[in-house]
């Protein structure tokens, strides 16, 4: 039978007497852990295992051994949220673990287990050791000990011997066999007894722990699945540990010399993924490491932390004769979005491997390094007489226009030529890219080959990115504004959407540049002429909030459009819309053209048979208008009294208007037929 392992603790609860401040303590935790309240248990409980006390250990035992369920569980837990003071002393905590141990309460026990599970590496033999002793004099906790076997890693020689103690002391139950089943894996053996496992050991427990799994390894051929089935099992195990645990336990994993390098690299990842920035420096090492696969993980790593104060370090792998370490420094780095510009685009230069070019190319469309665009021409187009001619085809092609696209701007002529190129390709994604680099470029020659484009390319994505960047360069003409109004005309939609968002931003009246009236009032015109209705009626969709910011004379400009608008609507038949956008005129138009828009509101109101509102606006625009007209509007007036009285059947309110009319009458010089039609209506509706 193997002996125990057992070995001195790295830290021991103290005996020292209690200071005056730690017994106030210890007695404020136990008054807190009496009060019944779940939180001020759970909170008393962590302050007791935090004391490192001896003392503070028993009283925790007792509350433990005394108290209610509720109260069990927030001790268990306390425990497994702080799993590192118990494993560290393991010793101090055996009556209150062994107490746990042999508790029925499921959820009490899965904390239990949870606690001893996430002990750190250092730490998991006085854990396991614990186990064994545990095991030799309390078979009532064997469960628990099974437990937390299964998902000990069992990677050393330590933890492997206390199992097997513990399985021996527990044989021949099922517990037994399930902490066998878990020596046996981490192994590699099939021992069918805990004896022939003690024996085993006790020949080779004095070698290497490593070297005895290599022999046992090399075998057979079926010993490397099982190796994976090892690691796989062992990142599995780590998986499951608590975040902030597992954090701990990737770095612990990182710096033990003897790990798999398979599981370092899932550390390594692991840290990337918890976004553990605090250990950049610590996978920043592996950058330097032997191994590829450590080099990438730790690139990988730094890229998912967002620490960029590496990525000169990552770029260095960029040098590497892998094409799949260049590979994943390159997404490292664009993920990070930082990247020595000098080291990328000597890459670039380098490079031939097709799938890191296509990753160089798109980080420079990312980057945006502005050195790229004289290395993408030079690399990637012949000259051709006067003319640049782009070499590749296919995806690399297309990686090739957008990543010069990203870089053009202040690119000079060779870049403009390169662009050019692009937009003579026979690919339309390539066409698309160097439309939108001409865009940023801008001047005469870009305008004037984005409006053929826009114009006549056979694709029209390509012809709405050629419009989308001719509005971008500015200074648009007379050729490049025809070029926009003739593509409202587009039956692609995307086409002539992209068209009418132009004319938008043209005018001032989308984007963050101030409105321009003069040009806006042209656009409004030739819309008109061309019966353009519906792109008028959103070019002039504009925000409260601009029109705020205009001149008053811009206002009074922008009004008399809106009315035009009206008109529009009220063609269509929208009259509510008519009316919405006359009362938005009437406040920009000024007081000279009040009465005139509030005769159109009220026409606008009498054929939606709002007759009562018609005619307040009446009664407001024959204030506004001059005598001349005062009464042709009163007879208009006594028309929609008389409508209110028949259509409406709201004689009441006709009589009420009736009287009003009649008292403004006497000050009014009114033609003969007038004053007969209201003496009509008196009778009609005053009786006389």
């Amino acid at each position: 039978m193997v002996a125990l392992m057992l070995i001195a603790v790295f830290l021991q609860l103290s005996d020292k007497p209690l200071t005056g401040e730690q017994r106030r303590a210890l007695q404020e935790a136990q008054e807190d852990i009496k009060s019944g309240d779940p939180d001020r248990i759970y909170e008393a409980a962590s302050r007791l295992i935090r004391m490192r006390h001896r003392q503070a250990i028993i009283a925790l035992t007792n509350a433990f051994k005394s108290g209610d369920k509720m109260l069990r569980l927030k001790i268990a837990k306390a425990l497994a949220d702080r799993s590192s003071y118990l494993s560290e002393a393991v010793s101090g905590y055996s009556a209150l673990l062994e107490a746990a141990s042999t508790c029925k309460e499921k959820a009490v026990l899965e904390q239990i287990e949870r606690a001893l599970v996430s002990a750190r590496r250092p730490d998991r033999a006085h854990v396991s050791a614990f186990l064994a002793r545990l095991a030799a004099h309390s078979p009532a906790a064997a469960p628990l000990i099974a437990a937390v076997f299964q998902r000990l890693p069992l990677d050393n020689w330590r933890e492997v011997g206390n199992a097997i103690s513990a399985a021996n002391a527990l044989w021949p139950s099922d517990d037994a066999k399930k902490i066998l089943s878990a020596v046996n894996r981490a192994l590699v053996k099939n021992f069918r007894t805990p004896q022939e496992a003690a024996l085993w050991f006790e020949k080779n427990k004095n070698r290497s722990f490593r070297d005895v799994l290599g022999e046992i390894r090399k075998t057979v051929d079926k010993m490397r699945h099982l190796i994976l089935k090892h690691i796989h099992d062992k990142i599995a195990l780590i998986s499951k540990i608590p975040a902030e645990v597992r954090e701990k336990e990737c770095v612990a994993r990182l710096t033990d010399q003897e790990e798999a390098t398979e599981v370092k690299v899932f550390a390594l990842k692991e840290l990337g993924r918890l976004k553990a920035k605090r250990h950049a420096d610590t996978v920043a090492q592996f950058l330097k490491s032997d191994d590829e696969r450590l080099r990438v993980a730790a690139a990988w790593a730094l890229s998912h932390m967002g620490a960029d104060r590496f990525a000169p370090k990552i770029a260095e792998l960029l040098k590497s004769e892998s094409e799949q370490e260049r590979l994943a420094a390159v997404k490292s780095l664009m993920r990070l979005e930082s990247a020595p510009s000098e080291t990328l685009c000597e890459a670039l230069k380098k490079e031939k491997s097709e799938a890191v070019l296509k990753a160089l190319l798109e980080a420079v469309a990312v980057l945006r390094p502005a050195e790229a665009a004289g290395v993408i021409v030079k690399k990637f187009f012949v000259r051709s007489g006067d003319k640049l001619i782009l070499r590749e085809k296919g995806e690399v092609g297309r990686a090739v226009a957008r990543a010069l696209a990203a870089v053009a701007s202040g690119g000079g002529k060779p870049v403009l030529l390169a662009l050019l190129a692009l937009t003579e390709n026979a690919d339309a994604a390539i066409r698309y890219a160097g439309c939108e680099g001409l865009g940023a470029v801008g001047g005469d020659l870009a305008r004037s080959r984005l409006a053929e484009i826009a114009d006549r390319d056979k694709e029209p994505g390509v012809r709405a990115a050629a419009i989308r960047a001719l509005v971008r360069t500015a200074q648009l003409g007379e050729k490049e504004m025809d070029v926009l109004l003739a593509a409202l005309a587009a039956e692609e939609k995307e086409v002539s959407e992209a068209a009418l968002d132009g004319l938008r931003r043209v005018t001032g009246v989308a984007g963050n540049h101030k409105i321009d009236m003069e040009r806006l009032a042209d656009v409004v015109a030739r819309l008109l002429k061309q019966k353009r209705y519906d792109a008028m009626i959103r070019l002039l969709d504009v925000p409260q909030s601009r029109i705020a910011k205009m001149t008053d004379k811009e206002k009074k400009r922008f009004g008399e459009l809106l009315l035009l608008l009206a008109d529009e609507h009220a063609r269509r038949k929208a009259l509510m819309k008519a009316v919405e956008t006359c009362r938005r005129a009437l406040t920009l138009v000024g007081s000279a053209r009040e009465g005139e828009v509030r005769l159109k509101i009220a026409t606008l109101l009498e054929r939606q048979a709002k007759f009562a509102e018609a005619y307040e606006e009446l009664k407001k625009a024959q204030s506004l208008l001059p005598p001349e007209q005062a009464e042709s509007i009163f007879i208009r007036r006594l028309s929609l009294i008389k409508r209110i009285a028949t259509e409406k059947r709201d004689v009441n309110s006709a009589a009420a208007l009736l009287k009003e009319c009649c008292e403004q009458a006497k000050r009014l010089k009114l033609s003969e037929p007038a004053l007969k039609r209201l003496e009509t209506l008196k009778k009609s509706l005053l009786g006389g």
